[in-house]
């Protein structure tokens, strides 16, 4: 960087900076998801109400949509998916299950 006032300026000097990212402050408290790998309901404890749960496949596109604790899985294909849990306070978190 270069400080500059009016017309003068300053040697050129290096700064560093830290950002970071996902503080916890907007995550589900105590979430679980199993079994993992899955073979046909997959299960979600949590200590808060769930809003809503997306399976997507790997290629990003949504599978399947549900609003309870417990998801059949067992119409999916055997693989690897991200799961998107949102609860009652507008807190997400996203785990990858393996379904057998």
């Amino acid at each position: 960087a270069i400080a500059t006032s009016g017309t003068c300026r300053s040697n050129a000097f290096t700064v560093t900076v830290s950002v970071t990212l996902g503080v916890n402050e907007n995550i589900i408290k105590n979430l679980k998801i199993y079994p993992n790998p899955v073979r046909d309901i997959l299960n979600i404890e949590t200590d808060t109400e769930i809003k809503s749960v997306e399976i997507y496949n790997l290629q990003g596109q949504k599978i399947q949509s549900a609003n309870n604790k417990q998801i059949n899985v067992s119409n999916l294909a055997a693989g690897i998916y991200m799961v998107r849990i949102e609860d009652e306070n507008n807190a997400t978190q996203t785990k990858k299950i393996l379904k057998q």
